[in-house]
């Protein structure tokens, strides 16, 4: 299949995805903007212990009793060089309520992430939560307060199509919600805004959107 045939394959993709959370007045004009380089992606192992480091902190911001354990772990299973500068100040700081919420939603990046490496067979629409069979199947998937390091061997990626194609519907949705809120328009969309801006920013992360591989500086503009 030749270029402009996967790109308008990919244009038919997403359109249909954000049709069926009621957008339908999106276009993609500029096929090369379906463009992406698989080669820039980080690591699956990175990937994994991104998981694992996200995992920690959305726990943690209804466990805060736990922090000394967690943090102890990950500086244990050398995952600490992995937390952000950021994320480090949890650790460090009292966190104040915003930062337990927003903390708090980070499992949604968890369950994106886990998708790319196969982690989840299926990711829930964003109309749709996932089941808590799911959720537990998932975190039993996850080495927690173990060695990580056969966990992380054995991950790689799904379709990298897949992943980019969620990661431009996500895009889109944000720069729709965005579009609404800059003209006073409340958004009447059935899906999860949060969940779906911690997919965007996630999957940037993946594929390091404008050449930028660190979490805390991974841009979700659009």
């Amino acid at each position: 299949m030749d270029n402009q045939k996967v790109l308008l394959k990919r244009k038919e993709i997403i359109l249909n995805k954000l049709s069926v959370y009621g957008i339908t007045d999106l276009k993609i004009s500029y096929l090369p903007y379906l463009n992406f380089s698989d080669e820039i992606f980080q690591s699956p192992q990175d990937v994994g212990r991104r998981i694992l480091v996200l995992w920690a902190l959305s726990y943690l911001s209804y466990n805060l009793v736990q922090k000394d354990k967690i943090e102890e772990w990950l500086k244990k299973e050398a995952l600490w060089e992995y937390v952000s500068e950021n994320e480090r100040l949890f650790f460090k700081e009292a966190p104040t309520d915003q930062k337990l919420a927003d903390f708090s939603w980070q499992i949604e990046a968890v369950i994106v992430l886990s998708w790319t490496v196969g982690l989840l067979k299926k990711l829930p629409s964003l109309n749709s939560e996932i089941s808590d069979e799911e959720l537990d199947e998932l975190m039993e998937k996850l080495p927690i307060e173990k060695n990580p390091q056969q966990f992380l061997e054995s991950l790689s990626y799904i379709d990298k199509d897949d992943i980019f194609i969620e990661n431009i519907v996500n895009e889109m949705i944000t720069g729709h919600l965005r579009d609404l809120m800059l003209n006073g328009i409340k958004t009447t969309l059935a899906l999860n805004i949060m969940a779906s801006f911690e997919r965007h920013k996630a999957l940037n992360w993946v594929r390091k959107f404008d050449n930028i591989s660190k979490w805390d500086e991974t841009d979700t503009s659009t």
